[in-house]
């Protein structure tokens, strides 16, 4: 998509593509906000990306399905069992029990058809993102997933097991050997004061072996840079 309106910076960042972006410069002096569109504005999928059709094993309920941090209209939802896989789908409006979902760093698409015929929740957040239109992201906008400053590729939790954290901190993104970041009272999710964003890594310590508990949970590290804050978006709809 190209504009000639100068004022139209959030309708180019809405038709910002994340799969093949550069890599974040080194001592890059802010953060990215990149948004991640893998859809047509019919809701199909661009055509440089690959579709994989999921089998029954990996069904979904619609009925549970909700808009998640970092999507940026209703109509981008999570949906449950986590294993399925759909932790950002799509709603293809024209059939709204069929969802197309994937992660911020690959261009493939897991087709899911959801297991409740009837029901009418994704139907209403479709309706509710043609009247909401689309936002672009901002600071106290959640990301959907975060790229370090090194490097280091971070998701959002969702479910599952959690370390032991020291105080009032909970796990927010999880960074693979780097660690989980985590938020809480006097630690928020992004340090935002400057145009660098920040945030504060917790490293669980992996005992030696299960019969030598230590009473040592870890230890929280020093701020880190976000080179890069991914969100899901749409393209701007068809006139």
């Amino acid at each position: 998509m190209s504009t000639s309106d100068p004022k139209d910076e959030a309708a180019r960042q809405r038709c910002a593509e994340t799969i093949g972006a550069p890599e974040p410069e080194a001592g890059a002096a802010a953060t990215r906000k990149v948004t991640v569109v893998p859809v047509t504005p019919r809701g199909n999928p661009r055509p440089d990306y690959t579709v994989v059709e999921m089998d029954r094993s990996a069904e979904i309920y619609g009925s549970a399905c909700t808009t998640p941090p970092g999507a940026l209209v209703p109509d981008i939802v999570s949906c449950p069992p986590n294993v399925a896989g759909a932790a950002m789908c799509w709603i293809k409006p024209e059939h709204p029990r069929e969802l197309l979902c994937g992660s911020p760093w690959s261009k493939t698409l897991y087709h899911h058809t959801t297991l409740d015929a009837w029901d009418i929740t994704l139907e209403g957040l479709v309706r509710a993102a043609e009247r909401s239109g689309e936002t672009a992201p901002t600071a106290e906008t959640k990301p959907w997933a975060l790229e370090l400053a090194d490097g280091t590729r971070c998701q959002r939790r969702h479910g599952g097991a959690a370390p032991t954290l020291p105080g009032q901190l909970s796990d927010a993104y999880g960074c693979g050997k780097r660690g989980i970041v985590v938020e809480g009272p006097g630690t928020p999710l992004l340090d935002t004061r400057s145009p660098l964003w920040t945030v504060r890594l917790f490293d669980p310590l992996t005992p030696a072996s299960p019969g030598e508990p230590s009473e040592d949970i870890g230890e929280l590290l020093e701020s880190e840079s976000v080179a890069v804050a991914y969100y899901a978006g749409r393209p701007d709809p068809l006139r």
